[in-house]
């Protein structure tokens, strides 16, 4: 069912012989799903008619060259790579794949199934979303298993064509129906919905073993307000019935509304048999208004009532357990009920502002709130681009601890399970190659990018005529800077805005060799960068620390950049510890500002906040700020073959946002308007909550190609994606600071296949505290591996403060096992960090 058509319009002219064809091929659905009908007051319901989509375009397919037949693999469709990167175990957890075909691939989903491999056993699915192309082939679905994984497992399956093999029992989800009232029964989880389309919202009440009884006597569903339209408040009423369906994965509920604006608002719920309640709201803006401003929604606004006392409890959002109050403003809520085991974490689908959190006041008024201040036309938002407005949540059971809830389900939570769809035939190095051509093709900007392309293309002396000697001279580059700072302040003696950084930074401005300067890596990790050029890098990084190097409230070096934003930092760190020659003490200054909490401490889906300081409210971060910190401290790693830290949830931030409705919410991407515009292959609502550098994913695609590969097979997981992608770029216009990731995504993998990082050492165990007038005074005993310590205080609510930081007067190198903390007080803990003789230190 296309999920942007209001259910009514089904019901007449053309409209009706579209539901004709839906209820025809939900006669095929499927042995992914088998057919099922549910009775209510004499209306019988199709199954298939809520797992079906709008018609759909078709893949475009790699340009794969047959070899040798391999009888084993020969009817694999496409490879399903799985993989938990939150270090806990799941079990019996939902997994959605995004599934793209092309013409010809697959007439029915009857025709294909899910295999473990290389077993063969058949894995139950659930197929939703179902799309057809133009002929009738099936284009696009996601389908869905679930799955049982030890923390850190990649599991690869297969789609295979059919055969005549039974099919493994399904258990479905249990739904019962009396009269207008649905009843759906789920592990721990109850939930009733209201059926009969009078008026009422759906959700009727949610039930969880041994914690909140939640009933919502009148119904409870989405609100919405606008601005640009008649008032800032339109009134919902539903203009559609109910529609449902069952399977071995999910139970999916399907309301819709509209308001007096005209907008539709679409509330799909899914019960899984993990007892998890996922709910995904789409609204589609008046298509007669221009520029209208969706200035709040909820995904749920009701009365509530229950049994036992409820409760909404935040809790920190921080994946790190040493780094959790670093950035205290990114939370998520806990709903408990007074004397129960259990509760619900509430997650939202993209975490950052007002998505997910939950309001309950003394009066049962209770809302969950979703994105807010998206817009269609203004902005970063062009004309057109939103074609209709999605969110998510997800309601996670899970069992008290402490004042809260359970942390292991709140990391899960964190990454949902997306399953890695590859094509056979698609390999790491075509993908590599597809990104090299776009580097090839591109006008370069800058000498260093154009003696990159002289250098591909064959030139053996790619580098211009310049002043070398004086470009070796630290003085010199200060001594620019000096000179644009003047420039930009004038008499002025007022302190320097933030906007003004990067122009009165001059030539050192720390964004410039972010995006404009990497290429040079290439000669750096090869160990055959020219003399001249090499001493002028080094001169430049000296420069950059002399000039924009300061010092943060807890102890740690970062660069003096626009709001301290982690991306135009990046470049500095990258070509200073790629390089194994340069100065050790400049070195050391740039691993500890990678190491600093501000950078380490991540958040679910391993966001980060958009100003790179400690905040109580925080500032929503994009997919572009988010995926250049994650690729470029990729980089760094790989070039130094050494972990920094990078939490391996970022590989998968553009794979789990690939979705088979992209091009519902928002078009193609900007760059694929010449190719007929059929390039929305990844939901961006997925990996942010506004509109901030909307359709910029930047490096994103192809961070998962500087993973560390899987020993089995030729399949590599993220492949196919970013050959798609560089495929999109390929032949037409690109931004200049595209330059600088496009290389270094062609040239890293290498790197990633032989990435090796010793182990980092572990922080001290045991660490004594005494209390005393002048402090606290703090020992531990010495460990055979260490060079140095570092003492970090951890005091409630506030980030870890670095005791003794050489960057305030402290030692660079400090092996004693005593220190004093004179700001140190009884409630405070510590934590001892290892240098090891490599220069590593414990992680946090």
């Amino acid at each position: 069912m296309n999920a942007l058509l209001p259910y009514g319009s089904y019901y007449g002219g053309e409209a009706y012989a579209k539901m004709n064809f839906v209820r025809r091929f939900s006669l095929l659905v499927f042995a992914f799903l088998p057919l099922v009908f549910l009775r209510a007051e004499g209306v019988e319901r199709a199954l298939g008619e809520i797992f079906c989509g709008p018609t759909a375009e078709y893949e475009v397919v790699p340009p794969v060259f047959p070899s040798r037949p391999d009888p084993d693999t020969a009817d694999v469709v496409r490879w399903i790579w799985v993989e938990e990167r939150m270090n806990v175990a799941r079990q019996d957890a939902p997994v959605r794949a995004p599934v793209f075909l092309a013409a010809g691939e697959c007439r029915d989903p009857d025709d294909l199934i899910l295999v473990r491999w290389p077993s063969r056993e058949v894995i139950p699915t659930q197929a939703d979303d179902v799309r057809r192309g133009k002929d009738g082939d099936i284009a696009r679905l996601h389908l869905w298993f679930t799955i049982d994984l030890r923390g850190g497992d990649r599991v690869r399956l297969a789609l295979v064509r059919r055969k005549a093999e039974k099919m493994a029992a399904a258990t479905r989800i249990v739904t019962r129906v009396v009269g207008s009232r649905l009843q759906v029964h789920a592990g721990k989880l109850s939930a009733f919905f209201d059926t009969s389309g009078d008026g009422r919202k759906p959700l009727m009440a949610l039930q969880l073993s041994d914690g909140p009884m939640a009933d919502f006597n009148g119904g409870i569903g989405p609100s919405v307000s606008w601005k640009g339209v008649s008032g800032p408040k339109s009134e919902i009423t539903q203009s559609s019935p109910v529609l449902w369906g069952t399977g071995p994965v999910f139970a999916k509920i399907s309301a819709q509304f509209r308001d007096e604006s005209g907008a539709v608002v679409t509330d799909s719920f899914r019960v899984f048999a993990d007892g998890s309640l996922n709910l995904i709201q789409t609204i589609k803006p008046p298509d007669q208004i221009t520029g209208p401003t969706l200035i709040e929604q909820d995904f749920l606004n009701g009365r509530i009532e229950s049994k036992n006392p409820l409760t909404v409890q935040p809790q920190t959002a921080e994946i790190v357990d040493s780094l959790v109050d670093v950035h205290s403003g990114y939370v998520v809520d806990a709903l408990l009920a007074a004397e129960k085991s259990n509760g619900w974490l509430v997650v939202p689908g993209s975490l950052g502002g007002v998505a997910g959190r939950v309001m309950l006041d003394r009066d049962g008024q209770f809302r969950i709130q979703g994105p807010a201040d998206l817009t269609r036309g203004a902005g970063d938002a062009r004309p057109g681009t939103v074609k209709a407005f999605w969110a998510e949540l997800n309601l996670v059971p899970a069992h008290r601890e402490g004042n809260g809830l359970e942390r292991a389900a709140l990391l899960a939570a964190g990454q949902p399970l997306v399953g890695v769809v590859e094509r056979p035939g698609v390999s790491l190095a075509m993908a590599a190659s597809r990104i090299r051509d776009n580097v090839k093709e591109m006008k370069p900007v800058g000498w260093i990018n154009e003696s990159l392309v002289r250098f591909l293309d064959g030139k053996t002396n790619p580098f211009p005529k310049r002043n070398w000697t004086a470009e070796s001279d630290p003085d010199s580059w200060v001594a620019s800077a000096e000179k644009a700072k003047a420039k930009v302040m004038g008499n002025s003696s007022r302190p320097l805005q933030d906007a003004e950084k990067g122009r009165a930074a001059g030539p050192l401005d720390p964004y410039h060799f972010t995006y404009g300067t990497t290429a040079l890596v290439y000669w750096l990790l090869h160990d055959d960068l020219p003399g001249p050029v090499l001493n002028s890098l080094r001169a430049q990084m000296e420069a950059v620390r002399r000039e924009l190097g300061r010092t943060n409230e807890e102890g740690w070096p970062y660069l003096d950049v626009f709001f301290r934003t982690q991306n135009m930092q990046m470049g500095p760190p990258l070509l200073t510890l790629a390089d194994a020659g340069s100065d050790p003490g400049l070195r050391r200054y740039y691993r500890d500002q990678l190491s600093a909490p501000t950078l380490a401490a991540v958040m679910l889906r391993g966001l980060r906040p958009y100003a790179g300081s400690p905040q109580s409210k925080p500032g929503e971060s994009d997919s572009l700020y988010q995926g250049v910190v994650d690729f470029m401290l990729r980089a760094t790693e790989l070039s130094l073959n050494e972990s920094l830290g990078l939490q391996p949830v970022a590989y998968g931030r553009y794979l789990d946002a690939v979705d088979v409705n992209a091009d519902l919410f928002h078009p193609a991407h900007p760059r694929s308007e010449d190719a007929g515009g059929i390039f929305a292959r990844a939901n961006f609502f997925r990996t942010q909550s506004h509109l901030h550098r909307w359709l910029a994913w930047g490096p994103t695609p192809f961070i998962a190609l500087l993973q560390t590969p899987p020993q089995e097979g030729s399949s590599f997981p993220g492949a196919t994606e970013a050959w798609q992608f560089a495929n999109l770029l390929s032949g037409r216009w690109k931004n200049w600071p595209d330059q600088s990731w496009l290389f270094l995504a062609s040239a890293l993998p290498e790197k990633a296949a032989t990435y090796d990082p010793r182990p980092r050492p572990a922080a001290v165990t045991t660490v004594r505290i005494q209390h005393r007038d002048d402090g606290n005074r703090i020992t531990w005993d010495s460990r055979a591996d260490a060079v140095a310590y570092r003492l970090y205080r951890i005091r409630h609510g506030a980030p870890p403060q670095w005791i003794g930081s050489p960057y305030r007067g402290g030692k660079h190198l400090d092996d004693g096992t005593d220190r004093i903390d004179p700001e140190g007080n009884a409630g405070d803990a510590y934590i001892v960090h290892v240098l090891d003789k490599d220069g590593q230190e414990s992680p946090w």
